[in-house]
Formats: C-alpha cells, structure tokens, sequence
C-alpha cells in the first residue's frame, strides 16, 4: 500500500473523515500551489522578476479577495517569494522536488515529494517543507509533525540517487540527515527574516514509533470500513451532520 505523507495526520486524526471529506480547492490552495510552481521554476533557471511576472499576470483570477484588497494581497505573495530566495540562499540546496518511493516494509510504500533538500554543515540532509499559510505553529507541535516525521521515517531506509531530472529517494540502507523545517514565506519575523519551524533528527525509537504509526494509517485506509474519531476537526468538517462521531452535537 503506498502511503502519502501529507495523508498521515489527517489519517490519525479521523480516518473516515481523511477518505470520504474531498472538499473543493480554495483560492488560498491555487495561490499555494502558485507559490511552490514559481519557487521550482527560479530553481531551474527563472529569475525572480520573471516569476513575478507570472504571479502577477494569473492572481486576479485566482484570488477571491475583493478589488480594492487584490492589490495589497498581490504583493504580499510577491514579497514570499523574494524572501524564500533569501532563505534558500543561506543554505546548501541539493535538491527541488524531490521524489519519495521508499518501502518501509513487505507491505507498506511512502510515496511523496519533498518541497527542498539541503544540506547541513555536516553534510547531512535537511528536509525543507514551504507552507503557503500566514500561520506556523508552536515549536513544540512540530516536533509531532506527521509529514515531516513520515519523511524522516523514508530517508531513514532510503537513498539518494541522480536522475535525470534531479535527486530522487528511493530503497536503501538510510540517509545520514539532521532533521525538517517547515518554511513560511507569507509569515516573516521582524518583518526581515521568514518564520521557520525545526524538527529534530527522530531517535531510533521515534523513527520505530513513526513506522507503527504509519502502519496505523495503512491498515485504517485499506477499507471497506474507516473509524470516525471525534476532536477539534469535527468543527470544519463536511461530514458532520451525518458522521456517527459527531452524535450529540449535531
């Protein structure tokens, strides 16, 4: 079964919400998405006026923001983008997009992309994943991220290899790395550096706990049947009103 790992937290969190609850793209999921296109593009080549260009030329009919606020809204998914490049360029970046297809067991695949690969002093991998959000949570939290965790968990039996678009992930006997970061070039701090968030290098025992967890979402999504946990999510979502978790607060 082959397990994406920005699937893993939605999973643990309600399973039956994570396969049934496909709600409709926002204009803030288009704009994301626009933000990763123009960060991959001057990583091959495009200059950073170029992709603004770009971003400037489609936001109008992206955005669902009213007119007289496009403008502002415009320039702050702009200013993202130069301030990534400042982050970016204080690191040893070794790879874009990276493709993820490490097999953790007889069973169970984690397929995915990671957003940036770099290198630490060491010359270690670092996990880089760039969240489009204005919002970046405690610390704390993300040391129990699950997407970040879940790739620590695939380069901890992978290896990289060149192809001929780039580095890839695959089966191996483990990547020395040194841990994630979650990037938000929409959020800065004071206003001159973007907020970022570090996960530390998963022990031997986390990355065990990680691969049961990850196990725990494999045997959740293999159907006919998903479990309906109830928790903060029940309050956003769609299948509330008929979802057997939510009895009594409907």
């Amino acid at each position: 079964m082959k397990i994406n790992p920005s699937k893993v937290e939605a999973t643990l969190s309600c399973p039956l919400k994570a396969m049934l609850d496909k709600s409709a793209p926002t204009s803030a999921m288009y704009l994301g998405s626009l933000l990763h296109l123009a960060v991959e593009a001057v990583s091959k080549g495009v200059t950073v006026p170029e992709a603004q260009s770009e971003i400037r030329r489609v936001f109008g009919d992206l955005s669902d923001d009213p007119e007289w606020r496009k403008r502002t809204e415009e320039e702050t998914w702009l200013t993202a983008l130069e301030d990534w490049q400042r982050w970016i360029g204080t690191k040893k970046d070794i790879g874009t997009e990276v493709p993820v297809d490490v097999a953790i067991n007889d069973d169970i695949v984690i397929v995915g992309r990671i957003d940036r690969l770099i290198e630490d002093a060491d010359g270690a991998v670092q996990i880089v994943d760039i969240k489009t959000g204005k919002t970046a949570p405690p610390a704390k939290e993300v040391e129990e991220h699950a997407q970040l965790a879940t790739y620590q968990l695939a380069l901890s039996k992978g290896k990289l290899i060149e192809r001929g678009d780039g580095l890839a992930v695959d089966n191996g006997e483990g990547i020395e790395q040194s841990g994630a970061y979650l990037v938000f070039p929409r959020k800065s701090h004071n206003k001159t550096i973007i907020t970022s968030r570090e996960q530390s290098k998963l022990t031997e025992d986390k990355l065990a706990g990680w691969e049961r967890r990850v196990e725990q979402v494999a045997h959740a999504t293999s159907g006919p049947r998903a479990l309906a946990l109830a928790g903060d999510h029940c309050k956003f979502c769609t299948l509330s009103k008929a979802c057997p978790a939510a009895e009594g607060n409907r």
